[in-house]
């Protein structure tokens, strides 16, 4: 079941790659994460707060219970406000460079990743996430540049891609 469940995952990560490289082309630093580049995608809490919403949702539907109505509705408006927090907090960030020296197999390089913010908005909580699982978190300031660094595990030899399960 387990690698079905892989597979699965893989094949939608694939496609769903392929779409975003046709929609947006390739990306060449510098890179400005303008509002067709911004993404925001449910966590497993995510999907399972939704989930929650729509059960509670139903059940205040089907008792016509007003008070879980009231409370569904002002949670998915949370939700709202959230999300369009998120978009502009990351809309018009700018990401300058990100490279890394040459290590030895086993040894932890420095990731810096360089990030401007040309606006007038503090941007806060900007957080870099590594495929080994470490992540840096910082706030740039407005019309400034700030560099995230970033320290992961090289596990062979050879080339090894930051952005396999990385994010920003």
């Amino acid at each position: 079941m387990r690698a079905a469940i892989g597979r699965w995952r893989a094949h939608w990560s694939r496609r769903t790659a392929a779409w975003i490289r046709r929609r947006q082309g390739e990306d060449r630093l510098p890179v400005e994460l303008g509002r067709r580049r911004v993404y925001i995608l449910p966590t497993r809490a995510g999907v399972g707060f939704a989930g929650m919403l729509l059960a509670m949702l139903a059940a205040g539907l089907n008792y016509a219970n007003s008070l879980a109505l009231m409370l569904s509705f002002v949670l998915a408006g949370f939700l709202v406000v959230t999300m369009n927090l998120c978009h502009r907090n990351l809309n018009g960030l700018r990401v300058l460079a990100a490279g890394t020296e040459p290590v030895f197999a086993g040894e932890r390089p420095r990731v810096a990743v360089t990030v401007s913010n040309p606006t007038a908005l503090t941007r806060h909580a900007l957080r870099v996430d590594a495929p080994d699982g470490t992540q840096v978190t910082r706030s740039v300031p407005t019309e400034a540049t700030h560099r995230l660094d970033l320290s992961m595990q090289a596990v062979a030899r050879g080339m090894v891609a930051a952005g396999k399960k990385g994010s920003i």
